[in-house]
């Protein structure tokens, strides 16, 4: 063997051991790899598993907040921007402190808006109340034509401010009452029972024809808007009698969508559906939506009331006066605890198709959904099984409803509550009178 073979042989032999070497360093590798792609592979997966898991919840949580807020915006729209002005400011208290950001300044703005505006009226309140006053004190020796202008004046103005304001202080009712004793008629006075003595109320057993309990149950006040409850059973018996229908299309006159709150927001000129005002007057209590009933169905709300006064005393409501289809304060227009429970009777004995609307929280009113005046009556006490409620200056608060309890039915009416609060506090214990 020559050493140019020997020299070949050696060439081949450590090129053997190097591609060995390296066919063993790729199994070490390759080895290495495998293990090391099946380790870090599926925590890659389970990282982007549980960062994609941790977006999903923030995502959902995010829109699960964002819901609620919006279901505060639209309650504030649906509720609040047509109440008083003490809603509104809670709304916007609440608003300025979780808006976003970019909207949380103009928040805060519209809440400094809003407490001087409330101011202002409490300021104009005790303005007008101050003159008022001098004019009824002037009364008794007769007022000229010009005072007597101003005094009508006057008191529409109070009229809207104390809703703008929203409340009633004891004592300080400028609205003369024209409320007689009516001593011939007995109230089922109830003893011990803690109420304010001026808070009238009745309770009245349908199937007996008979007063549970009164106090000054048939003593004529303002009604308020429970004036709508005769609006509403006239527009029942046009369906019925008089080939009216839900789906008329109503055309809005300047004098109904200029009616003050609480009312749908109609625009002169709009046509609606005939269903969407009985919802809107029944469950909001809107005025606006009661005035064109009236007008739809009685071709003006004049005629319309003669219509309400005429059913008023077809139904056996002896003390009972109306002057408009959606409650606001006339002089004269009274009625009595007594007379709405009549009338409460009739809606739910005449017309028990239509009785579930007082009782609904919200409805689709055609133009926006509408809340129940009612809701907290409704929520609070499963007996209450339709309910109005009302309130003016002249009126307080108050509320008709119709009651349940193991199968038995009762109606019970409250006129001159202080607050809305005091009201639903009312309610229950007078149900509960009512079933004892």
């Amino acid at each position: 063997m020559t050493d140019k073979d020997k020299s070949d042989d050696a060439q081949e032999h450590a090129t053997r051991r190097y591609e060995a070497r390296i066919g063993l360093y790729k199994v070490i590798f390759g080895t290495f790899a495998i293990g090391a792609l099946g380790v870090i592979v599926p925590g890659a997966i389970d990282w982007w598993s549980f960062t994609a898991e941790q977006q999903r919840v923030e995502f959902q949580d995010k829109r699960a907040a964002d819901e609620i807020q919006q279901s505060f915006v639209a309650e504030y729209f649906n509720t609040a921007i047509s109440e008083d002005v003490e809603l509104r400011i809670r709304f916007a208290e609440y608003f300025s402190q979780v808006a976003p950001d970019g909207t949380r300044d103009q928040w805060q703005s519209y809440l400094s808006v809003l407490v001087d505006n409330r101011d202002r009226v409490r300021g104009e309140i005790d303005s007008f109340e101050r003159e008022i006053r001098a004019l009824l004190d002037k009364e008794a020796d007769g007022l000229d034509l010009p005072e007597q202008t101003r005094k009508a004046e006057i008191e529409r103005r109070l009229e809207w401010l104390y809703r703008e304001i929203g409340y009633v202080e004891r004592g300080r009712s400028v609205v003369p009452s024209k409320a007689e004793n009516l001593s011939g008629i007995k109230d089922f006075t109830l003893e011990d029972n803690g109420f304010p003595p001026n808070v009238r109320y009745f309770i009245w057993d349908p199937d007996s024809d008979e007063a549970v309990g009164a106090n000054l149950g048939t003593e004529p006040t303002p009604p308020g808007s429970m004036v709508k409850l005769m609006t509403l059973y006239l527009a029942f018996e046009a369906i019925r009698d008089r080939g009216f229908t839900f789906d008329d299309e109503v055309l809005i006159s300047s004098n109904a969508a200029n009616e003050p709150p609480s009312k749908l927001g109609l625009r002169q000129g709009q046509s609606i559906k005939l269903r969407y005002l009985i919802r809107a007057a029944a469950i909001k209590s809107a005025n606006d939506a009661a005035t064109a009933i009236a007008e739809h169905i009685g071709g003006s709300e004049a005629e319309f009331v003669l219509q309400m006064n005429s059913a008023a005393r077809r139904l056996g409501m002896t003390n009972t006066t109306f002057k408009n289809a959606h409650g606001l304060t006339e002089i004269e227009m009274l009625s009595t605890a007594r007379d709405l429970a009549i009338l409460m009777e009739r809606h739910y004995y005449d017309f028990p198709e239509y009785f579930n609307l007082f009782s609904r929280l919200t409805s689709d009113a055609g133009i926006r959904e509408v809340c129940h005046t009612g809701r907290r009556h409704l929520e609070s006490d499963s007996r209450v099984k339709g309910i109005v409620t009302s309130y003016t200056r002249a009126s307080g608060f108050g509320a008709t409803m119709l009651v349940e309890q193991d199968g038995l039915v009762r109606i019970v009416v409250i006129i001159k509550a202080r607050s809305t609060a005091e009201r639903v506090k009312l309610s229950r214990k007078l149900t509960d009178l009512a079933f004892e």
